[in-house]
């Protein structure tokens, strides 16, 4: 993946694709439907393009394709949200959450 220039997922019903996550740990742009677990993206600058339709689709992967996001950037809005560090806090903090919780 590291290889590619973007990624394309269009995915039609996702839960949470990993395959974006794995892209995005190697510094490549999605680009992905804007469907399940994808919108978790919307809100994020981390290298992930959404679109809903197909035209959208050809707009965003072009835009993609003639201005990619630098890889590093891409990498570095990865480890900020996805790092291990991040799931271990965010897992103690929802333990803490359903233990105080009755």
């Amino acid at each position: 993946m590291a290889a590619v220039d973007i990624i394309v997922a269009p995915n039609r019903v996702c839960y949470f694709d990993l395959a974006v996550l794995e892209s995005l740990s190697l510094g490549t742009p999605v680009v992905a439907s804007l469907v399940g677990g994808n919108k978790y993206f919307a809100s994020m600058e981390c290298g992930v393009n959404l679109y809903g339709s197909l035209s959208e689709a050809i707009e965003v992967i072009e835009s993609s394709l003639q201005n990619p996001p630098q890889r590093e950037n891409v990498k570095q809005a990865f480890y900020a949200q996805f790092s291990l560090e991040r799931f271990y806090a965010n897992h103690l903090l929802l333990a803490g959450e359903l233990l105080e919780w009755k």
